[in-house]
């Protein structure tokens, strides 16, 4: 079986993430607001005030961007700053890892020693939310 250029995957997974994103819109009055051409980069649902918002990853947005458009990382990152960086009722989330607010970010420290006898190595000294 021939291997699949990153442009048809990404072609594949947007059409599957969109299909979800429709289906979960049934039974809401209004559909779920979408980003065009960034259906690859539908991570997830989140529900706000009992409506469903879509979820894209920001780094899967630049990748979408560099195979998709031939953009630099930098290009694809200054677009979406400047484009699809929007805010309102029911619109899209961007979420930009390792940009969580430092009041998510737990010093191990704190309760490791309590816990273990050895202290906690240089890697495992701050918890973020996984993505």
């Amino acid at each position: 079986m021939p291997k699949m250029s990153k442009l048809k995957k990404l072609e594949l997974y947007g059409k599957e993430a969109r299909e979800y994103i429709e289906s979960m819109s049934e039974g809401h009055e209004q559909p779920i607001v979408v980003m065009d051409g960034f259906d690859a980069a539908i991570i997830g649902i989140i529900e706000v005030n009992r409506y469903p918002i879509a979820v894209y990853s920001y780094q899967l947005m630049i990748d979408v961007l560099v195979v998709r458009d031939q953009m630099s990382t930098d290009e694809a990152s200054e677009y979406i700053d400047y484009n699809c960086d929007i805010s309102g009722k029911n619109y899209p989330v961007i979420l930009h890892q390792g940009c969580l607010p430092i009041s998510f970010r737990v010093d191990t420290n704190l309760f490791l020693d309590a816990v273990q006898e050895q202290p906690a190595s240089p890697d495992s000294r701050q918890l973020a939310l996984p993505l």
